[in-house]
């Protein structure tokens, strides 16, 4: 496989892509952190806002998941100050809601995907490697 643009400039082959996980749901979590793993992702979790805001401050991610449950009070906000301060992440929001305002205004917010609960680990790996293919990181 070879390296991308932002692939070359970030160090990492293909799917060696760093996703920052922000999900409380524990046994979703780690579902979807071994089928993440076993794709060749490297992956890190929080289940909290704060974690959140930590983790993308403190080391390079590609991608953002982003439950809205975990991100709390005013998530499309916060979504939308995380996208316009980082630019090159792409971010995959999953939601209880499965309402189109919804999923709109996460995606005005600046949100790559969409992703209904329950979603399937394979399901939201798929949207993660079609999310970088859009930022331009594969």
């Amino acid at each position: 496989m070879g390296k991308g643009l932002a692939g070359a400039r970030w160090g990492f082959m293909d799917k060696h892509a760093r996703v920052l996980l922000g999900c409380q749901d524990g046994q979703f979590a780690r579902l979807a952190c071994g089928e993440l793993e076993r794709e060749g992702f490297r992956v890190d979790r929080a289940t909290t806002f704060r974690q959140i805001d930590k983790l993308l401050a403190g080391r390079h991610h590609h991608v953002l998941v982003a439950d809205l449950d975990t991100i709390g009070h005013d998530a499309h906000s916060r979504l939308q100050e995380i996208c316009q301060r980082d630019t090159d992440l792409a971010v995959v929001v999953l939601s209880n809601q499965p309402s189109v305002e919804a999923a709109v205004h996460s995606l005005h917010s600046g949100a790559a995907d969409y992703l209904c609960k329950p979603v399937t680990p394979a399901r939201l790996c798929q949207a993660i490697k079609q999310s970088l293919v859009r930022k331009g990181i594969t």
